[in-house]
């Protein structure tokens, strides 16, 4: 198979996957709108030609993280610290901007990363409106 044809497998599967996908998330929602929690849980279950559906049902909770900032900055809940481990995220351009001026720091920075190779990603996008599916 040349890559072209995988590729039109490929955008095929893909498509049919994502309408499945689709389809069955819509389904989910109408089971969980017939599924009631039981009494003092946070989940739900029914029954049907041979499968058990068990619903979980929750809530999700975001904070907003400058608020969370001012709180720590006040310095009135030291707890806070321990409840909102702060990530150390890496900001690639400053990194690299120090390491090419500074060489300790950039022997530092060698000396704290890990550089694995990664996954690769395949996505497909629809560039001819024509094609079928």
């Amino acid at each position: 198979m040349n890559i072209k044809e995988l590729i039109s497998n490929g955008a095929a599967k893909k498509a049919e996957l994502d309408k499945l996908k689709k389809e069955l998330a819509e389904i989910n929602i109408k089971i969980a709108k017939q599924v009631k929690p039981l009494s003092g849980s946070k989940t739900g279950r029914a029954m049907g030609i041979g499968f058990e559906v068990v619903v979980t049902f929750g809530e999700k909770i975001t904070y907003d993280q400058s608020r969370i900032e001012t709180i720590i900055e006040s310095g009135k809940f030291p707890m806070i610290k321990e409840c909102f481990k702060i990530e150390r995220k890496p900001i690639k351009k400053m990194i690299d901007s120090y390491c090419a001026s500074i060489q300790d720091f950039h022997k530092a920075i060698d000396w704290a990363r890990t550089t694995v190779p990664a996954t690769p990603s395949v996505k497909y996008e629809r560039i001819d409106d024509d094609i079928p599916f």
